[in-house]
């Protein structure tokens, strides 16, 4: 029996098999750890010849390797990688256990391609060792029978994880917070790895799995021109310092200076003043469309010392030109336009170039959460922009402002579809809201609720009867409110408004009008319990109904004036995405960011940071 430790690129602790003479190894199932190494107390199997040549078995030598590693209780460990064998054992039970890639007549180049793919992941910001590349450059040059079924095997495994990680995203958002509920369809691994097997490019149909909307791919381009610069030191920072109003000196001032001129929004002189806001060249994160899978642009960073032979700059001054470079910069990370440098734009300043690519990988993260289809026509609310967008067969016809939850009721991320519009809604206030908000003023006023036009229930059963608020002693029911129903009747105090919009989610969650307008004229605008108010809901409204035959007007405003609550069917679902994107392109090309208000960026980074798969640990569920 030859010795397996001995095999190029394969040791005891690896794949085993005794097939015609050639042995190879699999460690028992209880006998591996989750330390990075293989456990002792491997086991070699031993197969004769005449089981070789036993009926139903595949002739192919490389085929009866693979059968028989997969028939093997226990976990399947190759190079030290622990294989998912539900999932491989689904791709190769389906093709009679051949080989997947070793079989296609131009395998050499299909392999160099799919390998090529893995070494460059980090362009779409996935991370290359998750795709097991130097275990399967070890494997590859070894012409042994195991060897070859290891190789085969393990790229199987390899190009399932791939698949997996950029069509559905590398982790599972209901497992890092109970506010995300995104429902993805399972992917058929026989299916995808049969189709790449034998497409024209093998690379490019497994990058055709990642998101098709513009603004990912808008993502990936930046995400090449952004590590660049993070890679080249990124930009300077900026002291701490008080508020600073145009007008004003500060020996800080030249700093500011610098930072805005290394990311292109600040250039001396009247060039700077006739540049429109949106439009600013941006020479370290204009994207690199060209840039190929292998290979990311070379851009140099801009010097920090400014030279100009006009007349020199007062460097202490907060000059015109400079206040206009901070407008643009304010512009672009949804901070308020007033050149004034107080701790919202200082703090954006001062996140750096790698912050910068997590929070890039981060939303092509969370982009692969989504549906792969957003729908003919679909709503978008990107929490962190407080914008509501609607498109339409790709276009986009209007977008408004919206409020979203406060940082301690945060809006849940989740696809749904809105289904009907309820006019003249009445409240029921959750148990939350009621024992959080309501109790402590019923506590000092048990007449409160009857000033807004909110009735108290004793339970929430039909039938529950009515009671009066005053004759309650809340301070002795305490936590015991969320035995009554609160329920806010229709209005001009109601609290969702005129109109509120519906979708089935699990947080009971939805659109709505509301009666406080003037917090639309906010910047940041997070102080709702958790829905979403928007600041045109009648225009939204007539949107929505407007395939209805007798849809007009005239029929709303009439409804509204009975005072009593309507629900009014939409003609047809309407696929609805609130999202958490803090990072796009905009119009022009350049990067947009945002501020992270619920801290999703960071609890994915972190996330992203702490995964170690395929070392001695199940990669693939299956």
């Amino acid at each position: 029996m030859i010795d397996v430790s001995k095999l190029s690129g394969i040791s005891v602790s690896v794949l085993a098999l005794l097939v015609g003479g050639v042995a190879v190894a699999q460690a028992e199932p209880a006998a591996s750890d989750t330390s990075g190494t293989a456990a002792s107390g491997d086991t070699i199997v031993a197969h004769s010849e005449a089981q070789v040549a036993a009926p139903g078995l595949p002739a192919d030598p490389v085929a009866i390797a693979i059968q028989d590693a997969l028939d093997m209780p226990g976990q399947l460990i190759i190079g030290e990688v622990a294989v998912s064998g539900t999932t491989v054992q689904d791709v190769y039970q389906a093709r009679g256990y051949q080989p997947v890639w070793l079989s296609q007549p131009d395998a050499e180049a299909r392999i160099d391609d799919l390998i090529g793919l893995f070494e460059a992941a980090h362009l779409e910001g996935l991370e290359p060792h998750h795709y097991f590349v130097d275990e399967l450059a070890g494997l590859r040059p070894d012409q042994a029978v195991e060897a070859q079924a290891a190789f085969d095997m393990l790229l199987t495994h390899a190009v399932a994880r791939y698949a997996s990680d950029i069509d559905r995203g590398r982790l599972t958002p209901s497992s890092l917070s109970r506010d995300f509920d995104f429902d993805r369809p399972s992917i058929d691994y026989p299916s995808v790895l049969s189709d790449v097997a034998t497409a024209p490019d093998a690379g490019d149909h497994l990058l055709s799995l990642a998101p098709s909307h513009p603004e990912y791919r808008g993502l990936r381009d930046a995400l090449v021109v952004a590590r660049e610069v993070a890679d080249a030191g990124g930009w300077p920072t900026v002291p701490d310092m008080p508020t600073l109003r145009p007008g004003e000196r500060s020996p800080v001032v030249p700093a500011i200076r610098a930072r805005l001129h290394a990311t292109g929004e600040y250039a001396e002189g009247a060039a700077a003043a006739a540049a429109p806001a949106d439009t600013a060249p941006d020479p370290l994160l204009t994207p690199a469309s060209t840039a190929s899978r292998a290979e990311t642009a070379t851009l140099p960073v801009p010097a920090v010392h400014i030279e100009t032979d006009d007349a020199p700059v007062d460097q202490t001054l907060f000059d015109d030109d400079l206040v206009l470079a901070v407008e643009r910069f304010q512009e672009a990370h949804g901070l308020d336009v007033d050149g004034v440098i107080g701790p919202r734009t200082l703090a954006a300043l001062n996140v750096t170039a790698d912050q910068r690519v997590d929070q890039i990988v981060a939303t092509m993260e969370r982009w692969r959460w989504l549906p792969n289809d957003l729908g003919d026509g679909y709503i978008m609310v990107n929490l962190p922009d407080y914008r509501l967008q609607i498109v339409d067969q790709g276009v986009p016809v209007r977008s408004m402002d919206v409020i979203v939850g406060r940082r301690d009721r945060q809006t849940p991320l989740f696809s749904s579809a809105l289904t009907y519009l309820e006019f003249n809604p009445t409240w029921t206030i959750p148990t939350s809201i009621a024992y959080n908000d309501y109790l402590p003023r019923l506590i000092d006023d048990p007449s409160y609720l009857r000033s807004q036009n909110i009735r108290v229930y004793s339970g929430w059963h039909n039938g529950a009867q009515e009671i009066l608020s005053e004759h309650v002693d809340w301070e002795r029911v305490g936590s015991g409110i969320r035995q009554y129903m609160l329920r806010q009747a229709p209005g001009p105090g109601n609290s969702l408004g005129r109109v509120k919009f519906m979708m089935d989610n699990n947080f009971s969650v939805y659109l709505h009008d509301t009666p406080t307008r003037s917090l639309f004229g906010r910047t940041h605008r997070s102080f709702s319990s958790g829905c979403v108010r928007v600041q045109d809901p009648m225009w939204l409204a007539d949107y929505l109904l407007n395939d209805l035959d007798d849809w007009s007007v005239a029929r709303r405003e009439s409804i509204l004036a009975t005072g009593r609550t309507a629900r009014v069917n939409m003609p047809a679902p309407m696929p609805l995405h609130l999202v958490y994107h803090t990072a796009w392109l905009d119009a022009a090309g350049q990067p947009v960011y945002r501020e992270d208000v619920y801290g999703i960026d960071r609890m994915v980074t972190n996330a992203l940071r702490d995964q170690r798969p395929g070392r001695i640990e199940l990669a693939l569920a299956g």
